[in-house]
């Protein structure tokens, strides 16, 4: 299987059935991880211990009406509605103390977020 790098090269990915053969293509994974994220049909984003955004894939952007850049500069507070800020912020410092592994408000969607144009 051929898939696109982080540096836009094609890489060839081996076949990965076993998860100890995979150990041995670390380079492989990353790219399969990068491609599988930033190619997502949904909004995807990472963020760093103080509530800023350290990568938000194409469609969280597309989503929300700004550039990845524009994201960096802003944080999860600065863009949740106020009556949803103070829950986001507890379960985003939660996954951080690794009190809990995944975290979601509002049952399987996030939280309101601002969007450029209003709210997502």
């Amino acid at each position: 299987m051929k898939i696109a790098s982080a540096a836009s090269e094609t890489a060839e990915l081996p076949i990965l059935t076993d998860p100890l053969e995979a150990r041995g293509h670390p380079l492989q994974l990353e790219a399969l991880f990068r491609n599988t994220v930033e190619h997502a049909p949904v909004g995807i984003a990472f963020a760093n211990p103080d509530g800023s955004f350290r990568h938000c894939n194409r469609a969280f952007c597309s989503m929300l009406g700004f550039s990845a850049k524009e994201l960096r500069r802003t944080s999860i507070a600065s863009l949740t509605v106020a009556d949803d800020r103070e829950a986001t912020l507890a379960g985003h410092e939660r996954l951080w103390r690794g009190d809990i592994t995944h975290w979601t408000s509002r049952g399987a969607t996030s939280a309101r977020t601002a969007a450029r144009c209003g709210f997502a």
